[in-house]
């Protein structure tokens, strides 16, 4: 998967900055997808990162129900 993203905005964070983008595209591979369309992140090794670290971002952790309730799942 691969978002293009325009920078809008540059903010200096102590000795880092935040950028906020504007997405004006993505692509993405049809095997990622499940039958509906979906990204099936079970499928892809999402990462994000944390200063001096990368972490995965594959596995569920919480989802919001129909009322707004957050649900943990067990690990």
């Amino acid at each position: 998967m691969n978002i293009e993203c325009i920078v809008k905005k540059k903010i200096p964070l102590d000795i880092h900055y935040l950028f906020l983008s504007e997405i004006i595209n993505v692509h993405i591979n049809e095997d990622l997808l499940n039958e509906k369309g979906k990204i099936n992140f079970t499928k892809m090794a999402p990462i994000v990162y944390n200063p001096g670290e990368y972490w995965s971002l594959n596995k569920k952790i919480t989802f919001m129900n129909s009322r707004n309730y957050e649900i943990t799942l067990e690990h």
